[in-house]
């Protein structure tokens, strides 16, 4: 009778033991609401000894080595790699260990990454993921609200704060990236948000409670120096409020050194792709390190630029590399004009398309949309689509570096970074 007593209670405690788990699966999996991996690994990875105008800064070092919660802001011109930067933060430099967690959300001006109630979400699934037990912060909360916490901002962020203030969090640290390109009512909010944790923190750190005592909660967020955003900054945090800014702007004479770190690198690969001569690939990264106004973006055509030349012709070492794009407005012009005339109204349709959707569309999104957009009979949507094949390889053709793909989803280029 003892045994089977014994035995049935041992069982009931395993059955309440997987209910508790599954009650922990499911809130889990509410806060899985974005590919977050795909938007940062669609950044490149930086170049060796690129980003010291942050990663050698002393400001940044102070930061890092704080051993109390933090918040950095880094600012800096469009095309001076502040996502290529954030990206290697995340990848190497501030990377996940036994005792630190990093999680980041990447912004950008679309639907599904414009959102702060979607960046908060993205942290907390992140935490999770890492420290499993501080999932016992969101239970009540999940409980009570159901799918509907995913909207809840004020209380994501009360989460957030909580389990990456607990004893068990160890070292978290949160990185918000390009939050310009957040929507601007969510920006303000965001700012107001860390100005008012950091102001807790610091002057009345009894108000985190003992748990902050063995952990550290930082933040970095990345922008452009906007003006509403230094306003909002300049604002909401006190002056002894200790928040770092880094004026990238005012470091462009470093940053183009690191842009011409990149551009040997890309001229050795270019160079072994086509078999070019020492004096030809000598002569193609003069040119390129002799333009005075270099940034990631003009890089990034020019060479596209030049890997378009040397396709085009049988012999690669023939050709000229006098005539690159000096801007990133020669850039895309060079672009626009190398279009068929047969074939600009296409592309005006498929830029137009990209342009006034609310987020990235699929490419046989995109098939659907062109497919109604061009055809002259709309008998129903499916006679009207365009095989998602025919339009990877059309946008490819046409549209250059205007637009690409990733994970077959269609991105716009523009100035970022």
């Amino acid at each position: 009778m003892k045994e089977q007593l014994s035995e049935t209670k041992y069982a009931n405690e395993k059955q309440e033991d997987r209910y508790f788990n599954d009650q922990e699966r499911g809130c889990h999996q509410v806060f899985k609401t974005s590919t977050y991996e795909e938007f940062k690994d669609i950044n490149p990875d930086r170049v060796e000894g690129t980003c010291r105008w942050v990663l050698s800064n002393r400001q940044y070092i102070a930061w890092r080595e704080n051993d109390r919660g933090d918040l950095l802001w880094i600012s800096a011109d469009p095309g001076c790699g502040k996502s290529v930067l954030t990206r290697s933060l995340v990848d190497r430099e501030l990377r996940n260990t036994d005792k630190h967690t990093v999680c980041y959300f990447f912004f950008k001006d679309n639907e599904q990454q414009d959102n702060l109630a979607i960046a908060l979400c993205a942290l907390l699934h992140q935490l999770f993921n890492r420290r499993n037990r501080l999932i016992r912060h969101a239970m009540s909360p999940w409980k009570e609200n159901g799918t509907k916490l995913q909207q809840e901002v004020a209380e994501l962020w009360r989460i957030l704060c909580a389990a990456g203030s607990d004893d068990g969090a160890g070292d978290v640290t949160v990185i918000f990236d390009a939050i310009d390109e957040c929507r601007p009512s969510d920006r303000t909010r965001l700012i107001k948000m860390l100005s008012t944790f950091h102001n807790d923190v610091f002057r009345y750190p009894e108000s985190i409670g003992t748990k902050q005592q063995n952990a550290r909660l930082k933040f970095l967020v990345t922008s452009r120096p906007y003006n509403d955003i230094q306003y909002d900054f300049g604002k909401m945090l006190l002056e002894d409020l200790p928040t770092i800014r880094l004026r990238g702007e005012f470091e462009n004479d470093m940053i183009h050194e690191e842009i011409d770190l990149v551009i040997r690198a890309e001229v050795d690969v270019i160079a072994r792709r086509w078999r070019l001569h020492s004096d030809k690939k000598t002569r193609l990264e003069k040119q390129l390190l002799a333009m005075n106004h270099r940034t990631y973006l003009w890089l990034h055509l020019a060479l596209s630029n030049i890997e378009t030349t040397f396709q085009s012709s049988l012999r690669p070492n023939e050709v000229s590399v006098d005539s690159l794009p000096k801007t990133v407005e020669d850039g895309y012009e060079r672009i626009l004009s190398s279009v068929m005339s047969t074939s600009k109204g296409y592309v005006q349709k498929i830029f137009q398309i990209i342009v006034a959707t609310r987020r990235p569309l699929t490419v046989e999104e995109m098939g659907f949309a062109l497919g109604l957009a061009t055809s002259s009979n709309n008998g129903s949507l499916e006679s009207s689509k365009i095989e998602a094949t025919l339009i990877r390889e059309k946008i490819s053709q046409w549209c250059g570096l205007f637009v690409f793909i990733n994970h077959s989803k269609i991105y716009l280029l523009i100035s970022s970074g």
